[in-house]
């Protein structure tokens, strides 16, 4: 039979990303979901998506039409996301301090990885070329999308190292591991209870290196711009009703 490595995985990629996506945000419907199995399933998702934003931006016939695609379905997104992360406790929002408190959703972070992607390959100037790619990843940062600053570098990373499989999935572990450990302040507690994480960011990348860039027949082009916001208001009813 055939190997793995040698079946259009494009798809299958993708159906596996929304399923983690679902795992990762199950969680906070009640504490008894907050497992190490959840944990450690919820952060394959993100370097999955961040993965096919850069093949996107790759081989995309029109990037204007897929940067509009990434636009519409972030403003879509941030109300169902906002009854999501608000709804469910995650964050607190204060009127009074709406843009310390305000989360943008995670395709805004997709969007700006796209963006910084194109400055980097429309920059002439070698030095401007990575300058701007960190400029809009502080960006993201300052405007509070999910995964922020660390979600821009890991698409762009992605992108930048995209013809060496094994050196930009070690980077992007290594990536994911160290801001996990800043974020945690080496208190053994919070590395303990974060391991999970650790090995979602590893498994991920052993998943993407069976991808070989076929499509394959199933195309789902617009299956996770529609399950993204549609799933994170039947969590927040899912939470609801439990609570």
């Amino acid at each position: 039979s055939a190997s793995l490595k040698s079946q259009p995985l494009i798809a299958l990629l993708k159906i596996f990303a929304v399923i983690f996506m679902i795992c990762d945000h199950i969680r906070y419907i009640t504490p008894s979901l907050n497992t190490e199995l959840t944990r450690f399933l919820g952060r394959v998702a993100f370097p999955i998506f961040a993965f096919f934003v850069a093949e996107g931006c790759t081989h995309t016939k029109d990037i204007k039409k897929y940067l509009k695609r990434l636009i519409i379905f972030a403003l879509i997104s941030q109300i169902p996301f906002m009854l999501f992360v608000y709804g469910c406790n995650i964050y607190e929002f204060d009127f009074n301090h709406i843009y310390s408190s305000l989360q943008l959703n995670v395709i805004f972070t997709l969007l700006l990885g796209a963006i910084s992607i194109i400055a980097f390959d429309k920059t002439k100037n070698i030095i401007l070329k990575f300058i701007i790619p960190v400029c809009i990843a502080v960006i993201a940062q300052l405007l509070h999308t999910d995964y922020g600053a660390l979600g821009v570098v890991i698409i762009f990373v992605f992108y930048i190292l995209k013809d060496k499989l094994i050196l930009k999935n070690i980077l992007v572990s290594l990536i994911f591991i160290i801001e996990l450990l800043i974020k945690t302040e080496l208190n053994i507690n919070s590395i303990i209870y974060c391991m999970p994480f650790f090995g979602g960011f590893i498994f991920a990348g052993i998943l993407l290196s069976f991808y070989n860039g076929e499509k394959g027949k199933l195309r789902l082009k617009y299956f996770f711009y529609l399950f993204y916001p549609i799933h994170m208001i039947v969590i927040y009813f899912l939470y609801n009703l439990v609570n």
